[in-house]
Protein backbone atom coordinates (compact mmCIF):
# COMPACT_ATOMS: atom_id res chain seq x y z
CA UNK A 1 0.00 0.00 0.00
CA UNK A 2 2.67 2.22 0.66
CA UNK A 3 3.93 1.95 -2.78
CA UNK A 4 0.67 2.91 -4.32
CA UNK A 5 0.89 6.04 -2.26
CA UNK A 6 4.40 6.73 -3.88
CA UNK A 7 2.17 6.99 -7.04
CA UNK A 8 -0.42 8.99 -6.00
CA UNK A 9 1.18 11.76 -7.30
CA UNK A 10 2.16 10.25 -10.87
CA UNK A 11 -1.27 9.21 -11.39
CA UNK A 12 -2.79 12.85 -10.94
CA UNK A 13 -0.36 13.97 -13.36
CA UNK A 14 -1.84 10.75 -15.68
CA UNK A 15 -4.91 11.98 -15.38
CA UNK A 16 -4.54 15.65 -16.56
CA UNK A 17 -3.32 14.04 -20.08
CA UNK A 18 -5.71 11.11 -19.81
CA UNK A 19 -8.99 12.63 -19.36
CA UNK A 20 -8.70 15.09 -22.15
CA UNK A 21 -6.89 12.52 -24.55
CA UNK A 22 -9.60 9.65 -23.54
CA UNK A 23 -12.13 12.01 -23.80
CA UNK A 24 -10.98 13.03 -27.35
CA UNK A 25 -11.35 10.11 -28.66
CA UNK A 26 -14.28 8.87 -26.94
CA UNK A 27 -16.47 11.99 -28.76
CA UNK A 28 -14.64 10.99 -31.55
CA UNK A 29 -13.19 14.89 -31.70
CA UNK A 30 -9.65 12.29 -33.44
CA UNK A 31 -11.84 12.55 -36.70
CA UNK A 32 -12.70 15.80 -36.92
CA UNK A 33 -8.67 16.90 -35.54
CA UNK A 34 -7.79 14.74 -39.20
CA UNK A 35 -10.60 16.78 -41.43
CA UNK A 36 -10.30 19.62 -40.42
CA UNK A 37 -6.62 19.26 -40.93
CA UNK A 38 -5.90 20.55 -37.07
CA UNK A 39 -3.25 18.16 -36.91
CA UNK A 40 -2.35 16.38 -40.71
CA UNK A 41 -2.17 12.76 -39.78
CA UNK A 42 -4.83 10.71 -39.92
CA UNK A 43 -7.02 10.16 -37.45
CA UNK A 44 -5.94 5.98 -36.44
CA UNK A 45 -2.24 7.63 -35.83
CA UNK A 46 -3.48 10.50 -33.62
CA UNK A 47 -5.71 7.73 -31.77
CA UNK A 48 -2.45 5.43 -31.65
CA UNK A 49 0.46 8.41 -30.64
CA UNK A 50 -2.07 9.64 -28.16
CA UNK A 51 -2.95 7.02 -26.29
CA UNK A 52 1.07 5.62 -26.35
CA UNK A 53 2.44 7.95 -23.27
CA UNK A 54 -0.89 6.35 -21.54
CA UNK A 55 0.33 2.59 -21.99
CA UNK A 56 3.69 3.84 -21.55
CA UNK A 57 2.96 5.28 -18.29
CA UNK A 58 0.98 2.22 -17.13
CA UNK A 59 3.82 -0.15 -18.07
CA UNK A 60 6.55 2.19 -16.20
CA UNK A 61 4.26 2.58 -12.97
CA UNK A 62 3.64 -1.60 -13.05
CA UNK A 63 7.67 -2.70 -13.06
CA UNK A 64 8.22 -0.26 -10.38
CA UNK A 65 4.84 -1.40 -8.40
CA UNK A 66 5.20 -4.79 -8.97
CA UNK A 67 7.54 -6.11 -11.48
CA UNK A 68 4.38 -5.75 -14.04
CA UNK A 69 2.59 -8.44 -12.36
CA UNK A 70 -0.57 -5.99 -12.46
CA UNK A 71 -0.35 -5.55 -15.86
CA UNK A 72 -0.05 -8.97 -17.03
CA UNK A 73 -2.86 -9.94 -14.26
CA UNK A 74 -4.88 -7.45 -15.80
CA UNK A 75 -4.31 -8.70 -19.28
CA UNK A 76 -4.83 -12.26 -18.12
CA UNK A 77 -8.69 -11.24 -16.53
CA UNK A 78 -9.34 -9.71 -20.24
CA UNK A 79 -7.55 -12.38 -22.33
CA UNK A 80 -10.76 -13.61 -23.70
CA UNK A 81 -11.69 -10.25 -25.22
CA UNK A 82 -8.00 -9.17 -26.31
CA UNK A 83 -7.31 -12.85 -28.42
CA UNK A 84 -10.93 -12.92 -30.03
CA UNK A 85 -10.18 -9.44 -31.30
CA UNK A 86 -6.47 -10.10 -32.21
CA UNK A 87 -7.83 -12.53 -34.26
CA UNK A 88 -10.47 -10.37 -35.70
CA UNK A 89 -7.69 -8.34 -36.40
CA UNK A 90 -4.99 -10.62 -37.82
CA UNK A 91 -8.49 -12.05 -40.49
CA UNK A 92 -8.82 -8.09 -42.06
CA UNK A 93 -4.88 -8.23 -41.44
CA UNK A 94 -4.46 -10.98 -43.87
CA UNK A 95 -7.72 -10.33 -46.03
CA UNK A 96 -5.52 -6.78 -47.20
CA UNK A 97 -3.52 -9.03 -49.43
CA UNK A 98 -6.34 -10.62 -51.74
CA UNK A 99 -6.30 -9.13 -55.52
CA UNK A 100 -9.81 -7.45 -54.89
CA UNK A 101 -8.72 -5.76 -51.50
CA UNK A 102 -8.78 -2.57 -51.62
CA UNK A 103 -7.70 1.00 -49.55
CA UNK A 104 -8.08 4.61 -50.54
CA UNK A 105 -5.21 5.53 -48.24
CA UNK A 106 -1.54 4.68 -47.95
CA UNK A 107 -1.06 2.57 -45.05
CA UNK A 108 -5.09 2.41 -44.14
CA UNK A 109 -4.46 -1.88 -44.54
CA UNK A 110 -2.41 -1.39 -40.98
CA UNK A 111 -6.02 -0.07 -39.07
CA UNK A 112 -6.91 -3.37 -37.21
CA UNK A 113 -3.93 -3.56 -35.90
CA UNK A 114 -4.34 0.33 -34.92
CA UNK A 115 -7.62 -1.05 -32.92
CA UNK A 116 -6.13 -4.00 -31.92
CA UNK A 117 -3.38 -1.78 -29.96
CA UNK A 118 -5.72 0.83 -28.91
CA UNK A 119 -8.04 -2.16 -27.43
CA UNK A 120 -4.85 -2.99 -25.55
CA UNK A 121 -3.81 0.10 -24.18
CA UNK A 122 -7.47 0.85 -23.37
CA UNK A 123 -7.14 -2.12 -21.39
CA UNK A 124 -4.21 -0.97 -19.64
CA UNK A 125 -6.25 1.91 -18.04
CA UNK A 126 -7.61 -0.10 -15.98
CA UNK A 127 -4.68 -0.28 -13.55
CA UNK A 128 -4.44 3.15 -12.79
CA UNK A 129 -7.58 3.28 -9.70
CA UNK A 130 -8.80 6.95 -10.60
CA UNK A 131 -9.48 5.74 -13.63
CA UNK A 132 -11.62 2.66 -12.46
CA UNK A 133 -13.39 4.48 -10.02
CA UNK A 134 -14.25 7.61 -12.23
CA UNK A 135 -14.60 6.09 -15.64
CA UNK A 136 -18.51 6.69 -15.65
CA UNK A 137 -17.69 10.82 -15.09
CA UNK A 138 -15.07 11.02 -17.83
CA UNK A 139 -18.05 8.66 -20.28
CA UNK A 140 -19.79 11.83 -19.32
CA UNK A 141 -17.59 14.99 -20.29
CA UNK A 142 -17.33 12.62 -23.68
CA UNK A 143 -20.91 12.92 -23.51
CA UNK A 144 -21.38 16.12 -22.95
CA UNK A 145 -18.85 16.94 -25.40
CA UNK A 146 -20.67 15.43 -28.14
CA UNK A 147 -24.04 16.60 -27.12
CA UNK A 148 -22.35 20.34 -27.47
CA UNK A 149 -20.84 19.33 -30.57
CA UNK A 150 -24.49 18.00 -32.10
CA UNK A 151 -26.20 21.53 -30.83
CA UNK A 152 -23.43 23.81 -32.67
CA UNK A 153 -24.12 21.91 -35.68
CA UNK A 154 -27.85 22.79 -35.46
CA UNK A 155 -27.24 26.32 -35.00
CA UNK A 156 -24.18 26.68 -37.34
CA UNK A 157 -25.21 24.09 -39.97
CA UNK A 158 -21.54 22.68 -41.51
CA UNK A 159 -19.25 23.23 -38.77
CA UNK A 160 -18.84 19.58 -38.28
CA UNK A 161 -21.16 17.50 -40.02
CA UNK A 162 -20.29 15.79 -43.73
CA UNK A 163 -23.19 15.38 -43.96
CA UNK A 164 -25.61 18.29 -45.68
CA UNK A 165 -28.69 19.13 -43.43
CA UNK A 166 -28.09 17.73 -40.57
CA UNK A 167 -25.94 17.51 -37.53
CA UNK A 168 -23.41 15.34 -36.91
CA UNK A 169 -20.98 16.41 -34.18
CA UNK A 170 -17.55 16.16 -33.59
CA UNK A 171 -17.59 12.75 -35.47
CA UNK A 172 -18.82 14.39 -38.55
CA UNK A 173 -21.44 11.40 -39.17
CA UNK A 174 -24.88 11.80 -37.87
CA UNK A 175 -25.51 8.14 -37.54
CA UNK A 176 -22.11 7.62 -35.75
CA UNK A 177 -23.12 10.31 -33.42
CA UNK A 178 -26.32 8.68 -32.45
CA UNK A 179 -25.09 5.59 -31.90
CA UNK A 180 -21.99 7.24 -29.60
CA UNK A 181 -24.28 8.96 -27.49
CA UNK A 182 -26.82 5.84 -26.84
CA UNK A 183 -23.52 3.93 -25.96
CA UNK A 184 -21.94 6.25 -23.61
CA UNK A 185 -25.29 6.77 -21.96
CA UNK A 186 -25.58 3.37 -21.35
CA UNK A 187 -22.24 3.28 -20.19
CA UNK A 188 -22.97 5.60 -17.32
CA UNK A 189 -26.46 4.77 -16.17
CA UNK A 190 -26.04 2.85 -13.05
CA UNK A 191 -28.18 -0.45 -14.23
CA UNK A 192 -29.01 -1.40 -10.52
CA UNK A 193 -30.43 1.32 -8.96
CA UNK A 194 -32.74 4.23 -10.21
CA UNK A 195 -30.98 7.82 -10.29
CA UNK A 196 -32.28 11.03 -11.40
CA UNK A 197 -29.42 12.48 -12.96
CA UNK A 198 -29.53 9.27 -15.25
CA UNK A 199 -32.32 9.97 -16.61
CA UNK A 200 -31.22 13.36 -17.32
CA UNK A 201 -28.29 11.39 -19.75
CA UNK A 202 -31.19 9.51 -21.04
CA UNK A 203 -33.50 12.57 -21.70
CA UNK A 204 -30.45 14.58 -23.15
CA UNK A 205 -29.22 11.93 -24.99
CA UNK A 206 -32.67 11.44 -26.99
CA UNK A 207 -32.69 15.06 -27.86
CA UNK A 208 -29.14 14.85 -29.30
CA UNK A 209 -29.85 11.53 -31.38
CA UNK A 210 -33.37 12.91 -32.34
CA UNK A 211 -31.35 16.47 -33.90
CA UNK A 212 -28.96 13.77 -35.87
CA UNK A 213 -32.23 12.19 -37.97
CA UNK A 214 -30.83 8.87 -37.12
CA UNK A 215 -33.53 6.93 -37.71
CA UNK A 216 -31.46 3.57 -36.21
CA UNK A 217 -30.03 5.73 -33.37
CA UNK A 218 -34.07 6.49 -32.74
CA UNK A 219 -34.44 2.99 -32.32
CA UNK A 220 -31.73 2.04 -30.41
CA UNK A 221 -32.13 4.85 -28.24
CA UNK A 222 -35.82 3.27 -27.46
CA UNK A 223 -34.83 -0.16 -27.11
CA UNK A 224 -32.16 0.57 -24.80
CA UNK A 225 -34.40 2.80 -23.04
CA UNK A 226 -36.48 0.60 -22.10
CA UNK A 227 -34.28 -2.18 -21.48
CA UNK A 228 -33.25 0.19 -18.81
CA UNK A 229 -36.94 1.03 -17.47
CA UNK A 230 -37.41 -2.43 -17.35
CA UNK A 231 -34.45 -3.66 -15.45
CA UNK A 232 -35.30 -0.70 -12.75
CA UNK A 233 -38.75 -2.63 -12.66
CA UNK A 234 -37.21 -5.60 -12.30
CA UNK A 235 -34.76 -4.34 -9.06
CA UNK A 236 -37.51 -3.06 -7.79
CA UNK A 237 -36.81 0.98 -8.20
CA UNK A 238 -39.99 1.62 -9.86
CA UNK A 239 -43.32 1.59 -8.19
CA UNK A 240 -46.32 1.74 -9.93
CA UNK A 241 -47.15 5.46 -10.18
CA UNK A 242 -44.21 5.23 -12.00
CA UNK A 243 -45.11 3.17 -14.55
CA UNK A 244 -48.36 4.87 -15.05
CA UNK A 245 -46.79 8.14 -15.51
CA UNK A 246 -43.84 7.10 -17.54
CA UNK A 247 -46.58 5.41 -20.40
CA UNK A 248 -48.29 8.94 -20.23
CA UNK A 249 -45.02 10.64 -20.97
CA UNK A 250 -43.93 8.05 -23.28
CA UNK A 251 -47.30 8.32 -25.45
CA UNK A 252 -47.39 12.41 -25.04
CA UNK A 253 -43.85 11.86 -26.73
CA UNK A 254 -44.82 9.91 -29.12
CA UNK A 255 -47.19 12.30 -30.36
CA UNK A 256 -45.01 15.55 -30.48
CA UNK A 257 -42.47 13.76 -32.07
CA UNK A 258 -44.40 13.31 -35.30
CA UNK A 259 -45.65 16.93 -34.84
CA UNK A 260 -41.75 18.57 -34.36
CA UNK A 261 -40.81 16.67 -37.20
CA UNK A 262 -43.46 18.36 -39.36
CA UNK A 263 -42.46 21.59 -37.93
CA UNK A 264 -39.07 21.28 -38.70
CA UNK A 265 -39.35 21.03 -42.27
CA UNK A 266 -40.38 24.42 -42.45
CA UNK A 267 -37.45 25.80 -40.90
CA UNK A 268 -34.29 26.26 -42.43
CA UNK A 269 -32.14 23.74 -40.11
CA UNK A 270 -32.71 20.97 -41.84
CA UNK A 271 -33.52 22.18 -45.04
CA UNK A 272 -31.80 19.47 -47.55
CA UNK A 273 -33.18 16.99 -49.09
CA UNK A 274 -31.99 13.98 -47.46
CA UNK A 275 -33.18 15.85 -43.88
CA UNK A 276 -36.45 16.44 -45.46
CA UNK A 277 -36.94 12.28 -46.58
CA UNK A 278 -36.15 11.49 -43.47
CA UNK A 279 -38.53 13.73 -41.33
CA UNK A 280 -41.05 12.46 -43.01
CA UNK A 281 -39.97 8.73 -42.74
CA UNK A 282 -39.69 8.78 -39.11
CA UNK A 283 -42.75 11.29 -38.65
CA UNK A 284 -44.91 8.71 -40.78
CA UNK A 285 -43.05 5.87 -39.58
CA UNK A 286 -46.40 3.64 -38.52
CA UNK A 287 -47.92 4.17 -41.93
CA UNK A 288 -44.87 2.33 -43.73
CA UNK A 289 -45.63 -0.32 -45.83
CA UNK A 290 -43.26 -3.25 -46.99
CA UNK A 291 -43.02 -1.61 -50.51
CA UNK A 292 -41.77 1.31 -49.01
CA UNK A 293 -39.48 -0.23 -45.92
CA UNK A 294 -37.61 -2.48 -49.63
CA UNK A 295 -37.49 0.92 -51.91
CA UNK A 296 -35.50 1.79 -48.91
CA UNK A 297 -31.55 2.53 -49.96
CA UNK A 298 -29.94 0.08 -47.24
CA UNK A 299 -32.36 -2.75 -47.94
CA UNK A 300 -31.33 -2.63 -51.17
CA UNK A 301 -27.98 -2.63 -50.29
CA UNK A 302 -27.96 -5.53 -47.95
CA UNK A 303 -29.65 -7.47 -50.74
CA UNK A 304 -26.89 -6.35 -53.39
CA UNK A 305 -23.91 -7.57 -50.89
CA UNK A 306 -25.81 -10.77 -49.88
CA UNK A 307 -24.65 -11.14 -53.75
CA UNK A 308 -21.33 -10.45 -53.18
CA UNK A 309 -21.22 -12.95 -50.53
CA UNK A 310 -22.35 -15.60 -52.27
CA UNK A 311 -20.19 -14.92 -54.63
CA UNK A 312 -17.37 -15.82 -52.97
CA UNK A 313 -18.52 -17.22 -49.38
CA UNK A 314 -15.83 -18.70 -47.76
CA UNK A 315 -12.89 -16.88 -48.25
CA UNK A 316 -14.58 -13.33 -49.00
CA UNK A 317 -13.45 -10.79 -51.65
CA UNK A 318 -11.08 -8.82 -49.71
CA UNK A 319 -10.33 -6.11 -46.55
CA UNK A 320 -11.73 -3.28 -48.30
CA UNK A 321 -13.49 -4.39 -51.27
CA UNK A 322 -16.35 -2.82 -50.26
CA UNK A 323 -15.40 0.56 -50.66
CA UNK A 324 -14.47 -0.41 -53.90
CA UNK A 325 -17.58 -1.91 -55.53
CA UNK A 326 -18.48 1.96 -56.81
CA UNK A 327 -21.86 1.15 -54.04
CA UNK A 328 -22.47 2.23 -50.78
CA UNK A 329 -21.39 0.29 -47.64
CA UNK A 330 -23.37 -2.68 -46.67
CA UNK A 331 -24.48 -0.99 -43.75
CA UNK A 332 -24.79 -4.07 -41.78
CA UNK A 333 -21.77 -5.50 -39.44
CA UNK A 334 -21.78 -9.47 -40.59
CA UNK A 335 -22.71 -9.21 -43.91
CA UNK A 336 -19.63 -6.28 -44.40
CA UNK A 337 -17.24 -9.32 -42.40
CA UNK A 338 -18.98 -12.04 -44.86
CA UNK A 339 -18.26 -10.60 -47.77
CA UNK A 340 -14.97 -9.00 -47.10
CA UNK A 341 -13.34 -11.85 -45.35
CA UNK A 342 -15.78 -14.61 -46.00
CA UNK A 343 -17.21 -17.13 -42.84
CA UNK A 344 -13.81 -17.20 -41.62
CA UNK A 345 -14.52 -13.51 -41.28
CA UNK A 346 -18.15 -13.59 -39.95
CA UNK A 347 -16.90 -16.32 -37.47
CA UNK A 348 -14.17 -14.48 -35.57
CA UNK A 349 -16.68 -11.43 -35.52
CA UNK A 350 -19.52 -13.63 -33.69
CA UNK A 351 -16.59 -15.43 -31.63
CA UNK A 352 -15.44 -11.46 -30.33
CA UNK A 353 -18.84 -10.97 -29.81
CA UNK A 354 -19.45 -14.48 -27.65
CA UNK A 355 -16.00 -13.84 -25.71
CA UNK A 356 -16.76 -10.48 -25.15
CA UNK A 357 -20.19 -11.20 -23.91
CA UNK A 358 -18.84 -14.26 -21.99
CA UNK A 359 -16.40 -11.84 -19.79
CA UNK A 360 -19.08 -9.35 -19.34
CA UNK A 361 -21.66 -11.97 -17.54
CA UNK A 362 -18.85 -13.98 -16.13
CA UNK A 363 -17.75 -10.90 -14.55
CA UNK A 364 -21.44 -9.99 -13.53
CA UNK A 365 -21.28 -6.37 -15.22
CA UNK A 366 -25.02 -6.06 -16.66
CA UNK A 367 -24.40 -2.60 -18.02
CA UNK A 368 -21.70 -3.91 -20.34
CA UNK A 369 -23.86 -6.46 -21.58
CA UNK A 370 -26.36 -3.85 -22.49
CA UNK A 371 -23.61 -2.26 -24.57
CA UNK A 372 -22.15 -4.63 -25.95
CA UNK A 373 -25.86 -5.74 -27.48
CA UNK A 374 -26.42 -2.25 -28.33
CA UNK A 375 -23.48 -2.69 -30.59
CA UNK A 376 -24.90 -6.06 -31.86
CA UNK A 377 -28.50 -4.29 -32.93
CA UNK A 378 -26.58 -1.34 -34.53
CA UNK A 379 -24.18 -3.45 -36.24
CA UNK A 380 -27.44 -5.28 -37.92
CA UNK A 381 -29.43 -2.11 -38.79
CA UNK A 382 -27.32 0.78 -39.45
CA UNK A 383 -23.39 0.12 -39.64
CA UNK A 384 -20.58 -2.41 -40.99
CA UNK A 385 -17.54 -1.42 -39.53
CA UNK A 386 -18.30 -0.33 -36.17
CA UNK A 387 -15.26 -2.67 -34.89
CA UNK A 388 -13.21 0.30 -37.06
CA UNK A 389 -14.26 3.22 -34.55
CA UNK A 390 -11.78 3.85 -31.93
CA UNK A 391 -14.57 5.12 -29.75
CA UNK A 392 -16.34 1.86 -29.57
CA UNK A 393 -13.17 0.37 -29.16
CA UNK A 394 -11.76 2.14 -26.30
CA UNK A 395 -15.16 1.67 -24.77
CA UNK A 396 -15.35 -1.76 -25.08
CA UNK A 397 -11.83 -1.96 -23.55
CA UNK A 398 -12.26 0.25 -20.37
CA UNK A 399 -15.69 -1.55 -19.57
CA UNK A 400 -13.59 -4.60 -19.82
CA UNK A 401 -10.71 -3.76 -17.90
CA UNK A 402 -12.98 -2.10 -15.09
CA UNK A 403 -15.53 -5.00 -14.84
CA UNK A 404 -12.79 -7.65 -14.46
CA UNK A 405 -11.01 -4.95 -11.49
CA UNK A 406 -14.14 -4.63 -9.68
CA UNK A 407 -15.05 -8.32 -9.93
CA UNK A 408 -11.37 -9.11 -8.33
CA UNK A 409 -12.20 -6.64 -5.85
CA UNK A 410 -15.44 -8.22 -4.88
CA UNK A 411 -13.93 -11.67 -4.49
CA UNK A 412 -11.34 -9.97 -2.64
CA UNK A 413 -13.89 -8.77 -0.36
CA UNK A 414 -16.10 -12.05 -0.24
CA UNK A 415 -12.34 -13.92 0.81
CA UNK A 416 -12.38 -11.70 3.95
CA UNK A 417 -9.60 -9.37 2.66
CA UNK A 418 -9.90 -5.80 2.85
CA UNK A 419 -7.19 -5.46 0.12
CA UNK A 420 -7.19 -7.86 -2.48
CA UNK A 421 -4.19 -9.52 -3.82
CA UNK A 422 -3.91 -6.84 -6.83
CA UNK A 423 -2.36 -3.43 -5.60
CA UNK A 424 -5.17 -2.11 -7.70
CA UNK A 425 -7.09 0.30 -5.56
CA UNK A 426 -10.64 -0.63 -6.90
CA UNK A 427 -13.76 1.05 -7.01
CA UNK A 428 -16.59 0.73 -4.60
CA UNK A 429 -19.34 1.76 -7.14
CA UNK A 430 -22.00 -0.85 -8.18
CA UNK A 431 -21.59 -1.93 -12.37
Amino acid sequence: MQNIKQFQFGDRLFLVYAIPITVTILSAADRYLEISGLIPLSMYVISLLSLLPIFLYVVFRSALLNRSRELINLYSANRRVIFSFGALALVVLIGAVYPDAYFDRKGEFLKPFIMFLVLLFSISMGTIPDVVRHHRKIFGVGFFCLVGSVVFDIVSPGTFSITVGRPGGLSLNPGVSAILLVLLTIGIADWQRLRFYDLIYWLVSFSAVFCTLARSGLLLWMICFTWYILKQWKNREIKIFHVIGGLFLLGLTLIMTSDVLLMLQETTWFESQNAQRRIDFIANISELDADQLRAEDRVWLLQKYMGYVFESPIIGHGTGFSHGTGHLVSHNLFVHYWAENGLIGLMVVLWFLGATAKHFQVNRDYRSIVVLVAIIVAGIVWHNNLFEHRSIVMLLGILASVTSVNMKNLEGKQGGNSVSASPVVFANHTV
